[in-house]
Order: structure tokens, then C-alpha cells, then sequence
């Protein structure tokens, strides 16, 4: 006869997906009311502190612009452009952070019910899990 399938126990998003979890965390934009304030005072801090270093910048990149010099607005994109993109993304996921947790909890219901369908069902739901396990875990993350 053929090998039995063992189908795991569908788990919530958090322990299914470690990375992501993971990354999301590190990038402060997972959304966990436990940290609310913590995000608050830490973006506050990051705004005060770098919002003159941005500004020095941006004028520099103005009269380079004047000057024509394009590889020096180049060489200043590179650096304040990810590192701005990032803040901006941290603000807009806690500015979306009930949002985005109702999405979470969206998908650990889903994956708490899948422990309760047929086995066949269970079958086609643990190969989709396992293909976006390797999907996100493997390109969105790295």
C-alpha cells in the first residue's frame, strides 16, 4: 500500500510563518496592540532624530540638482531613500494596525477551521500552506 500522509496541525500565522513574523516584528510593523506605545515613542524618537539629517540632506540634493550633479543626488538617494521608505512603512502600518491585525485573526480563524475539515480537504490545505511557506519564507523574507 502507499506511505500514510501525516497532516500536521494548522497553526496560527505567528507560529506558521516564523520569518515572516519574524521580520515584521524587527521591521516594527507587525501589528500586536501589546506595542502600541512602544511604536508610538520609538517613531516619535526616529522623526526628532533624523528629520535634520533628512533635511540636511534633501537640501544637498537640491543644489547638487542646481549644480547639475547627478551622480551626488544618486549617492544621496541610495541612503536616505530605503531608510525613509522603511520609517514611512512603519507609520503607515501603525496608522493601519487595526487593519492589518482584523487580517491576522482573519487568518488564524481560517487556519484553526482547516483543523476540522475531511482529511482530503485538510490534504489540499496543507499543500497551499506548504507552497506559501516556501513562496514567502524563501522570496518575500531573504
Amino acid at each position: 500500500m502507499g506511505e500514510e500522509i501525516v497532516i500536521p496541525e494548522f497553526k496560527p500565522f505567528r507560529d506558521t510563518y516564523k520569518l515572516i513574523t519574524f521580520a515584521l516584528c524587527v521591521g516594527m510593523i507587525y501589528p500586536n496592540p501589546n506595542t502600541d506605545k512602544c511604536r508610538v515613542i520609538s517613531v516619535l524618537f526616529i522623526l526628532i532624530t533624523v528629520a535634520p539629517l533628512a533635511i540636511t540632506i534633501f537640501i544637498d540634493m537640491y543644489f547638487s540638482w542646481l549644480d547639475r550633479d547627478i551622480v551626488n543626488i544618486i549617492r544621496h538617494s541610495t541612503v536616505v531613500g530605503p531608510f525613509l521608505g522603511g520609517f514611512f512603512k512603519m507609520i503607515l502600518m501603525f496608522h493601519k494596525r487595526v487593519r492589518a491585525k482584523q487580517i491576522l485573526d482573519e487568518i488564524d480563524e481560517d487556519y484553526e477551521s482547516y483543523n476540522h475539515l475531511t482529511r482530503e480537504y485538510q490534504l489540499i490545505a496543507a499543500r497551499a500552506v506548504h507552497n506559501n511557506l516556501i513562496y514567502s519564507e524563501r522570496a518575500w523574507v531573504i
